[in-house]
């Protein structure tokens, strides 16, 4: 699993291309057909500002217990108890951070079950206006953020840009990694899983982290679509940033978490369509977290 975030472990390589015996067995119809859905109009309980904070403090967090032992950016998506160990299908914390706007939803994927989590009312489409002015996410769990490993093989905060040019990134994968139901670190899946290597669509996410292996790093990349291309101008719903989560390691019990063989990279020929499928129809307020007050 790699240990905590300051040790130097390799790169996180997804799990082998061949879809499991039950992946076959369900047939062709991809991962968010059997993705429990973790929409905004269920589960979301604030999309609110982010209180300003050096990434180095551990945030001022009443009733957290542990809270004070955390460290890093992630401290913003915290539990009732930092560093709590969970079983599986307990709920857990998880929390997408947008950017620029200084916002995050929060949501309680249960662990080791493989979800999407939705964002309906930021189409990527109309970027620069309105709650659509978000330009890059990064997500963080149970007070850990989205991390990757440079070339030192240091561990280095990862966020991801969703508008590339002309095109946007709709679609992420999130790998939670736990030791003994303890959240160790977030990563993302990168990789032109759903498009090929060698074309516009696959994209470079311009971050100091690198993918592949040790011996041979390379820059991550992602598949996207042209905002003003048929995919985005099918409908309003389909290019609505998704993060897909799935889980690697161990829970509270020892028990090997296996969602994270259910990612989008194990399911190469699966095809990209069903990754756009229609969002929630909800409507999400947005309220500011240091007045409480409806955000403007």
């Amino acid at each position: 699993l790699g240990g905590s975030r300051g040790a130097r472990a390799p790169f996180w390589t997804p799990p082998g291309d061949a879809p499991t015996p039950s992946a076959r067995r369900r047939g062709a119809r991809g991962p968010t057909m059997r993705a429990a859905r973790l929409l905004l109009a269920s589960t979301l309980v604030a999309l609110s500002s982010v209180a300003a904070q050096d990434s180095a403090a551990a945030p001022t967090t009443g009733g957290i217990v542990n809270a004070s032992a955390c460290q890093g950016r992630g401290c913003k998506c915290l539990g009732p108890h930092y560093g709590r160990a969970l079983g599986r299908y307990e709920h857990s914390v998880f929390c997408i951070f947008l950017e620029p706007l200084d916002k995050k939803a929060v949501f309680y994927p249960k662990v080791d079950e493989f979800a999407v989590l939705e964002l309906p009312d930021i189409d990527l489409r109309k970027s620069g206006s309105g709650n659509s002015s978000v330009n890059a996410i990064w997500v963080a769990a149970e007070g850990q953020g989205s991390v990757g490993q440079n070339r030192a093989l240091d561990w280095v905060d990862h966020t991801k840009s969703l508008v590339r040019g002309s095109f946007v990134i709709p679609f992420l994968t999130a790998i939670v990694h736990v030791q003994g139901g303890v959240v160790q670190r977030v990563q993302w899946d990168s990789g032109c899983h759903t498009c090929s290597f060698n074309t516009d669509d696959c994209l470079p996410d311009s971050t100091a982290v690198v993918c592949g292996s040790a011996s041979s790093p390379s820059e991550c990349r992602d598949c996207g679509t042209r905002a003003s291309g048929e995919i985005c101008s099918s409908s309003s719903s389909a290019c609505v940033p998704r993060v897909y989560v799935g889980w690697l390691g161990t829970d509270a019990n020892n028990v090997p978490c296996n969602s994270a063989g259910k990612v989008i990279s194990r399911f190469r020929s699966y095809s990209a369509s069903g990754l756009y499928a229609s969002a929630s129809g909800s409507t999400v307020s947005l309220t500011d977290v240091q007045t409480g007050q409806p955000a403007r």
